[in-house]
């Protein structure tokens, strides 16, 4: 009986100390498990922080960017091979990189474009970034075509419909998103005309001077063989940017293809951020016209004319008070209207980097004036 008893003891006390023991593990799983979760919600905030960081130097943002060009381009007899390599230093030297398609990649010859490594993605809610798990890559919707000058010419030369299809094909077989940015970049047009101009100011020298010898002397005809006017030229170059959309680019020197490559690589990669720019600053212009048909966006539109009040902010206003009567109302219901705002979600600093932070008693007491107060004289 006593052996019973001391059994059913030692078996109580080991499932005693096993359940302590489990209870030990669990609760160290559970500090882990917390550890962890915090580490992470840490490292999201570091990354969401990141991404909505107010960049204000395009040379920055061009690291998230490269340069594809078409296999034709890296080709000693390319149009802009003189400009590449000083445009792959500069890339290179800005974090970024110059990649040459190969034969079979390239889709349309004489043409760039530009990848990008996107790590968070824009959204139009909460008006700012919001970081992605894994880094991904998309083409940016900015397309340059490049051809020399003789490629202008020797199409118009057969006819100007033909220039017309040649734009319309790259265009279709490369560029067919609705917002598709075209470039044409032209090289020598400004030499074709001069040298045009030229051979029918010698000419027409040759014809004077041979009309002062001989009068009976016929005039001869500039040689200009299937040379195309200027005219010509312009009113097709014109034509494409009305019918195709394409932006006319013309460049004479080595320099300026270097330069214009390189600035508008900087403009592409910076693009994305001036959402960012519009969003968080209360002194930055408006993207279009303000309007509103919701409640929520009229008072939205409205607090962001107060000054001081950042357009995050007055969303953090909107959603406690989807209207501009709830917001009266909630005035009418509170003892201290003037800190009735206080407390509103922020969102994101005036420099673009998101906060947890609240609104402040003194903008709320600013915009409690500018809705409530009834002296017509107050500076507001």
């Amino acid at each position: 009986m006593a052996a019973r008893k001391e059994a059913e003891r030692k078996r109580v006390a080991d499932e005693r100390a096993a359940a302590k023991e489990a209870q030990k593990a669990q609760q160290k799983y559970d500090r882990d498990a917390a550890k962890a979760a915090k580490e992470a919600e840490k490292s999201y905030q570091k990354k969401l922080a990141d991404a909505n960081r107010l960049r204000t130097s395009k040379v920055e943002a061009l690291r998230e960017i490269e340069l594809h060009l078409a296999y034709d381009l890296s080709l000693p007899s390319s149009p802009i091979a003189g400009a590449l390599p000083e445009v792959k230093f500069r890339f290179e030297d800005n974090r970024s990189s110059l990649h040459y398609m190969t034969e079979e990649e390239t889709v349309a010859p004489g043409t760039i474009r530009f990848l990008r490594r996107v790590k968070a993605v824009w959204d139009a809610t909460t008006k700012r970034f919001t970081p992605l798990d894994a880094e991904r890559l998309e083409w940016e919707p900015t397309l340059v075509m490049v051809t020399s000058v003789d490629g202008i010419v020797d199409r118009l030369a057969e006819s100007e419909d033909m220039f017309m299809e040649w734009l319309s094909d790259i265009r279709l077989a490369v560029a067919n998103r609705p917002n598709e940015q075209v470039f044409l970049l032209v090289k020598g047009l400004a030499k074709y005309h001069s040298k045009t101009a030229s051979i029918v100011n010698r000419t027409h020298r040759e014809n004077v001077s041979a009309a002062l010898h001989d009068t009976n002397a016929r005039p001869a005809r500039p040689a200009v063989g299937r040379r195309v006017t200027k005219d010509m030229v312009d009113k097709s170059l014109l034509r494409a940017q009305v019918e195709q959309h394409v932006f006319v680019v013309l460049v004479e020197e080595t320099e300026e293809i270097e330069d214009w490559l390189f600035n508008l690589a900087a403009d592409v990669a910076f693009r994305p951020y001036k959402k960012l720019t519009k969003s968080h600053l209360a002194f930055a212009p408006p993207e279009g016209q303000k309007k509103g048909t919701e409640p929520g966006e009229v008072l939205e539109l409205m607090l962001q004319e107060v000054p001081g009040l950042t357009t995050s902010a007055a969303l953090g206003v909107s959603r406690n008070y989807p209207s501009l009567r709830s917001l009266m109302e909630a005035y009418e219901d509170d003892g201290d209207g003037a800190t009735l705002l206080a407390g509103s979600s922020v969102g994101n600093l005036a420099n673009g980097v998101a906060t947890r932070r609240t609104l402040g008693p003194a903008l709320s007491k600013k915009v409690y004036e500018i809705l409530r107060g009834d002296d017509p004289l107050a500076l507001l």
